[in-house]
């Protein structure tokens, strides 16, 4: 198969990968706050949203690759996963608190929002440095 052709598949899965989580997110929120579910029964979108970015990282070790090589130049995507990601974590507990307690402590929320954001940006950092200094590792070893 032309490598053309392989590339597009590869960006069709990459969108329909994305599409997913959003769909996911969405799903979550809408539970907590029209449908007023517990959490029980929004298991299935916690374990896709927490486990599609730990099996990446497994299967990107499994396979000696890392997820870092074809990020560069892609700030502006980055960001924008940041500021969605950091939104959504914080909706949702919004939301899942007004759902249990009838109404949001609004200091509580903030000082979930500064640790939840903290958290975020620090365990993205911290994956960020893991994987360049793979990178590294794997260039010396294959001579590149």
């Amino acid at each position: 198969m032309d490598e053309r052709i392989v590339n597009s598949y590869l960006k069709i899965r990459a969108e329909l990968m994305s599409l997913i989580l959003i769909v996911c997110a969405v799903s979550l929120v809408v539970k907590y706050t029209f449908l007023k579910m517990p959490f029980e029964r929004a298991v299935t979108e916690y374990i896709i949203l927490v486990g599609s970015p730990i099996y990446m990282a497994v299967r990107s070790r499994m396979l000696g690759v890392t997820q870092i090589a074809g990020l560069s130049g892609r700030r502006d995507r980055k960001r924008t996963a940041l500021v969605a990601g950091l939104c959504v974590g914080i909706a949702v507990y919004i939301l899942s608190q007004a759902n249990r307690e009838g109404s949001v402590d609004w200091g509580e929320t903030m000082v979930f929002g500064l640790a939840f954001a903290a958290a975020f940006i620090a365990i993205g950092w911290g994956y960020r440095k893991y994987e360049e200094k793979r990178q590294k590792e794997l260039d010396s070893k294959y001579g590149e």
